[in-house]
This record gives C-alpha cells, sequence and structure tokens, in this order.
C-alpha cells in the first residue's frame, strides 16, 4: 500500500498544485502519460544546475528512523536527460538533515524510464520528500513525470528472523528463507542507524532457499536490528535490546565461540600515537630545531587490569587471549546504567592483546582472585574472509543423552526438517 500523502498520479482534479518545482515550470498535461490520463511536466528555463520537483508542506511523508523505503518513478524527455530519483530528509521541526542521490540515469530519449531508491530513514529524521532530479539540463529541455510513489520495499517472498540463541553471551541467528537460485544476499547490523555487515553475511549466488548466519559481535544494552538486502531489495528485521547477564564485560572471540566474563578492575588509560620521525637539524643558532615527519593518529593503545574472582574464571581467561584468533579479542560491557551513566563507556572494541601479566590479589593462599593485565593496541577485528562460528553437530550430540539416536531427534522435531535443526537452540 502506498504511503504517499499526495498520490503522484496526478490524476486527481488537484492536479500538481501540491508540488513544487525548481529550476523551471511546472504544469499537468494529458499529452503523456504513464498511465492514466495525465502526468506532470516540467520545462526548464534558464541554465539551471538542477531542475525538480518536490512534494512540500502538507504532502511531505512521516517515516520511522531505521525502517526501509522504496521510491519509483516513471520519467520521459525527448533529450537524453541525466535524471535521478531522489529523497530530502526532514527531522521534527522540518529541518533538512540529508538525502539520498544515487547516480543520475541518462534517459532514451521518448521512452518512459523507471527511476527506483530503497532508503534507510536515518536517526532523527521524521519527513520525507521526493522527486525526480534532471542535473545540468539545458534550457527549454522537458521532462515528463509520472507515478512517483513512495512504499516499504516488497522482499517477494523472502522473509527474514533474528532468534537470540541461549548463550553467554548472547548471540544471534539469522535466518533469510524464500530465496530462489541466485540470489544476492546481504545482511546487515543496524544500532543507532548505522549500517555494519554482519560476519559472513554476503551470500553472492544463493543454491538453497535458506541462509543462516550468526551475529556473535553486537553489543549489549542498546537497540539492535537488522536489515537484509536480497537483490538489492531490503527488509527492517524486529531485533531487541540484548542483555549481558550479569553486569561484567565479556572478552570473545567470536570465530572460535570462545567467552570469558570478567571484571575491569582499572583502565591504564589509552594512548593514541602518531606515525613519526623526528630529526635534529642545525640552524641559526647553537639549539638547532626539530623537523618531525608525521602520518596521522593511530588507534587507541593500553592497557586494562581485570580481576577474575574464581580459579576457573582465570584459566577461562587466560585460555581466551592464548588461543585468539589472529590475536584479536572483542571486549563489551553490558551497557548497566548506574547514577552516573554507563559504568564502562568506550570499553567495547577490537583489541590485539600483545602482553598479559597477573599477580595476586592478596597474598592469602587460599584466595583465588587474580589480577591480570593486558596490554593491547585497538584493532578493526578479525579478517573479512573469518565467520563466528555457529551450533555444530557436536553441540548437538552433547544436548542429548548418551545413547539416544536419531529417533530421539526426530520426536524432538516431529515436524522438523533441516532448517528447524539450524534454528534451534542447542545449549546443553
Amino acid at each position: 500500500m502506498s504511503l504517499a500523502i499526495d498520490p503522484g498520479t496526478f490524476e486527481d482534479p488537484q492536479g500538481v498544485t501540491a508540488w513544487s518545482v525548481t529550476g523551471g515550470g511546472l504544469t499537468r498535461t494529458s499529452s503523456l502519460a504513464h498511465s492514466g490520463i495525465y502526468s506532470a511536466l516540467i520545462t526548464v528555463s534558464g541554465s539551471p544546475t538542477q531542475a525538480y520537483i518536490r512534494a512540500y508542506g502538507a504532502s511531505a511523508v512521516p517515516v520511522t528512523p531505521g525502517t526501509l523505503y522504496e521510491v519509483t518513478m516513471w520519467v520521459r524527455s525527448p533529450q537524453a536527460l541525466a535524471v535521478l530519483p531522489a529523497v530530502d530528509i526532514y527531522d521534527g521541526s522540518s529541518n533538512y538533515i540529508g538525502g539520498e542521490y544515487p547516480a543520475t540515469v541518462t534517459l532514451v530519449p521518448n521512452t518512459w524510464t523507471e527511476l527506483a531508491l530503497t532508503f534507510l530513514a536515518p536517526p532523527s529524521s521524521a519527513l520525507v520528500v521526493y522527486g525526480p532530479t534532471a542535473v545540468s539540463p539545458a534550457n527549454g529541455n522537458t521532462l515528463y513525470v509520472d507515478d512517483v510513489d513512495i512504499d516499504v520495499p516488497d522482499p517477494g517472498g523472502v522473509s527474514a528472523t533474528a532468534t537470540e540463541q541461549d548463550s553467554w553471551p548472547p548471540r544471534v541467528q539469522i535466518a533469510v528463507t524464500g530465496l530462489t537460485a541466485g540470489d544476492q544476499v546481504e545482511v546487515h547490523r543496524q544500532v543507532a542507524g548505522v549500517l555494519t555487515l554482519v560476519r559472513g553475511g554476503v551470500l553472492d549466488d544463493a543454491v538453497d532457499p535458506s541462509f543462516v548466519i550468526v551475529d556473535a559481535e553486537l553489543p549489549f544494552g542498546v537497540p539492535v536490528n537488522w536489515v537484509v538486502f536480497v537483490n538489492g531489495v531490503g527488509q527492517t528485521v524486529a531485533g531487541d535490546t540484548y542483555t549481558l547477564a550479569g553486569g561484567n564485560v565479556a572478552i570473545t572471540d567470536a570465530i572460535t565461540g570462545a567467552a570469558a566474563e570478567v571484571k575491569i578492575g582499572a583502565d591504564g588509560g589509552k594512548t593514541y600515537a602518531r606515525t613519526a620521525t623526528r630529526f635534529r637539524v642545525g640552524g641559526q643558532n647553537s639549539r638547532g630545531r626539530n623537523m618531525v615527519v608525521s602520518g596521522p593518529i593511530g588507534q587507541a593503545e593500553g592497557s586494562y587490569e581485570i580481576l577474575t574472582e574464581t580459579t576457573s574464571a582465570r584459566d577461562n581467561l587466560l585460555n581466551v587471549l592464548a588461543t585468539a584468533t589472529q590475536g584479536i579479542v572483542q571486549i563489551r560491557q553490558s551497557g548497566a546504567i548506574s547514577a552516573t551513566g554507563d559504568r564502562y563507556a568506550g570499553v567495547d572494541a577490537y583489541l590485539a592483546v600483545d602482553r598479559v601479566s597477573e599477580r595476586r590479589f592478596s597474598q592469602d593462599g587460599s584466595d583465588p582472585r587474580r589480577l591480570v593485565t593486558i596490554e593491547y593496541a585497538e584493532v578493526d577485528g578479525w579478517a573479512s574472509d573469518l565467520t563466528a562460528s555457529g551450533f555444530t553437530l557436536q553441540d548437538l550430540a552433547d544436548f542429548f543423552e548418551p545413547g539416544d539416536t536419531l529417533a530421539d531427534l526426530a520426536a524432538f522435531f516431529p515436524a522438523g526438517n533441516l532448517l528447524d535443526i539450524a534454528l534451534a537452540d542447542w545449549t546443553p
């Protein structure tokens, strides 16, 4: 169902009165139409940089941040005009905050051409206006416009779901179903309006009707959802605000699934070093002068002092650090809010840990607590070709009792299939 306030068919008696033109004149015409009887005709005047129409004011369409929308329109011109579908975005106070402006399409003269644009409403967005924009048109050029519309994209039978797994720390399984052979899929995590490609979330050429991946790197304590694009058409997948039970910090390896729950006892501070070389050269006085050849400031370097309260917690932490894929771990805080705000603000990051030291919390031989200091350099994360581990056949085996058979699996899933098994939570 169309979300448009003013139908861009131009068939209504109001015609083009709700539409404003820039760079020329605007009339309603019956000489050409993509559908129905009427279309809108833009006639360029002067030598404008752009000529376009938009439905402003009461015809602006309300949008919800984080939601995908699709704008479509049909255009035609006697000239080979360069035209693009455009979206202008405004906040709740009608302040312009940005837009979506894809590459232009050069029209084949005297041919109706459909232009389409899918966009994600950004944070603080409230209203959008949309329409065609002709770039660098000449005086007297004409552009016919018809069937201008905005809607939520039709996924075409494809559906996607996000299922939280009962693990620590929480992971979320994204399942895309209803695919056909050759489909291209991208799965993105969305936090505060920012899209991040999920690890392993690209499928270039679908063979199976389902695509299942695990997002093991999501943040905690903030709203998270996902956006799935299939052949360029997107849909929003509902998520949640995921909780890191215990309120502590998770140090994890998404590639292997290893994890350690810890408390940060002290933050050794962060250093941001610039790659630079110093030269001390002679000058006009006896003290000379300094010359520095430098590059950009790098990512943070620093240290954390971590408290482990049991021997098993200490052993688990050291094991995660020792076996970390590419020497990298992810550290994530719980998102717990106290009277002074986020207890671990600025902690979430990927760390290459290059030095680990430990000492006793006290000299009482019966005290199992340890203070483990890690020295790190912040990095971008693991190599892109590495994927997060999901539940394996071993997890499936561990879930059932020794001696159980496939008959027990069938009894557990009386009407299930392989996709049901892939989507299930096999935490013992």
